[in-house]
């Protein structure tokens, strides 16, 4: 486990992008939607690689997928140092660092759901809280570092530590020995919990079950990330200075850490259908609330937002291992993840287009309370049929 935490510590630097927005529009003169396209490329790449990835992680096991995926994202920073057109940007940083982050990605959450059948919220938001925390530090160091030493050599710099890092929690991975359970699991009653089959991708394709969880999972991923995308901005538009607004950025990447931990833990106590359920009342609830908030209450409607985005991240892939069991759980998950790279194209987009077609972000955010309110109905419908 703590392998994994060190391994999504380095991956999230992917929510430190817009540290780098500044020096690579100043030095080439690109626009703000050319240079953003690297990160969204990145990901797009993340989220379809994810069912290779999880292919990959099934047949040949989690340390040499993780190693090649710490490669992969080390080489990707690496070489996006020698940047000098949009092309090069988007093949070093959105292809090929997309790539890793995918990679290194699936492969610890796919064995720890293995390792505690009992826990696996718990367990899989924990390993995944390193993403949702790292941006909080790693911005404000790659920020020190560009300020310093530059853009190219901070490129390099975190590309081997990140690659020195991935691939050294990489050694730590293993799967547990086939049959294997925490001791007095089965005299609990939790192992009733298992599902009847173990679904391959194709069997899962075919169930209802699937796309219902794969329609929540976008609509919430595209409600966070279209907050994520333009909180800063937003927090300057009801007032707020630069420096100020920039804090509500790390309050978010906070409370998106701690939320992938807590809702885990609770998803384990009450279930995740259950647990779904109010999560998504919740976002619904901020989502209408945030287009007033101003001042403290921003900072409070910016952290539940962050607290239930992380929710997300922690939650299903617990209802993938429930629902269709861990056997073919890398590929599995792998698809189920395509539902973040639509959100991760749709919500920063969405909030976007719409702002800059109504002057204000009211309708972006009350799609997106539309949507966590179509995803709670969809939730009850869910609990009712498992």
């Amino acid at each position: 486990m703590p392998c994994g935490f060190a391994i999504n510590l380095t991956l999230g630097v992917v929510y430190a992008w817009s540290v780098f927005l500044k020096p690579l529009m100043g030095e080439f003169g690109w626009t703000a939607a050319e240079t953003s396209l690297a990160f969204t490329i990145l990901l797009l790449t993340f989220a379809f690689v994810m069912i290779p990835a999880g292919r990959l992680n099934d047949k040949i096991g989690p340390r040499k997928v993780a190693s090649a995926g710490g490669l992969l994202l080390g080489l990707g920073f690496f070489l996006t140092s020698f940047t000098s057109s949009l092309p090069w940007l988007y093949l070093t940083y959105g292809f090929i660092a997309g790539a890793g982050v995918a990679l290194a990605y699936v492969t610890p959450i796919a064995t720890c759901v293995k390792w505690f059948p009992d826990k696996k919220g718990l367990i899989t938001g924990i390993i995944i809280c390193g993403f949702g925390l790292s941006s909080a530090f790693l911005a404000p160091l790659a920020t020190y570092l560009i300020s310093t030493i530059g853009w190219k050599t901070a490129f390099q710099l975190l590309g081997i530590t990140f690659l020195v890092v991935a691939v050294g929690g990489a050694q730590g991975l293993r799967v547990p020995p086939p049959g294997w359970c925490p001791e007095g699991w089965k005299a609990t009653g939790q192992a009733k919990a298992a599902p009847v089959q173990e679904y391959n991708w194709q069997q899962m394709l075919r169930t209802k079950k699937f796309w219902m969880i794969w329609v929540m999972y976008t609509f919430g991923t595209t409600s966070g990330l279209g907050v994520i995308g333009h909180v800063a901005k937003f927090a300057q538009e009801t007032g707020m200075d630069a420096l100020t607004a920039s804090l509500a950025v790390s309050v978010l990447a906070i409370f998106n850490g701690l939320g992938r931990i807590s809702w885990g833990g609770i998803s384990d106590r009450i279930g995740w259908p259950k647990a779904m359920t109010i999560m998504f009342i919740i976002q619904a609830a901020v989502m209408f609330f945030l287009i007033g908030a101003t001042g403290v209450a921003l900072f409070i409607a910016v952290a539940v937002v962050g607290f239930c985005f992380g929710g997300n991240l922690s939650m299903f892939p617990s209802a993938t291992a429930d629902l269709f069991g861990t056997k073919y759980y890398g590929i599995n998950y792998g698809f189920v993840f395509t539902a973040y790279g639509i959100g991760g194209v749709l919500g920063p987009y969405l909030s976007g287009y719409l702002f800059d077609l109504t002057k204000s972000y009211l309708w972006a955010f009350q799609i997106a309370g539309i949507l966590c309110a179509v995803a709670v109905v969809i939730s009850l419908v869910l609990r009712r049929s498992k």
